[in-house]
């Protein structure tokens, strides 16, 4: 017995060229809830940039290709970011070859390029 799915977002939930959401998709969505299926996104996204689904509230979203997964009230449920120094010495390589970099953490994202 299904109790969870998961879905990407991108030629998944949404279309690729328009991405928009067709009725058929939100309802299914709703249908799945209704029938006590948990319905989660799991996304290379940043959070802040998962769109919203009209009529639907997704139960969990696990985004950063699953490093900051949260449910629907906020609640963290797994967070897994670069170490500090990993990221600096990133910042140092792109910088040594002059490459931009960004970065993003759960609350915002930056780029120097």
């Amino acid at each position: 017995m299904i109790k969870i799915a998961f879905f990407d977002i991108d030629g998944t939930l949404s279309n690729m060229e328009t991405r928009s959401v067709s009725d058929i998709t939100i309802e299914t969505l709703q249908r799945l809830q209704a029938n006590n299926i948990k319905v989660c996104i799991a996304t290379g996204r940043h959070p802040l940039s998962v769109p919203a689904f009209e009529g639907v509230t997704f139960d969990a979203i696990l985004s950063f290709n699953g490093s900051y997964c949260f449910d629907k009230e906020g609640h963290v449920l797994y967070s897994h970011p670069i170490p500090h120094e990993d990221v600096l010495r990133i910042i140092e390589n792109a910088s040594s070859i002059n490459r931009f970099v960004s970065l993003a953490s759960k609350d915002d994202s930056k780029a120097n390029g």
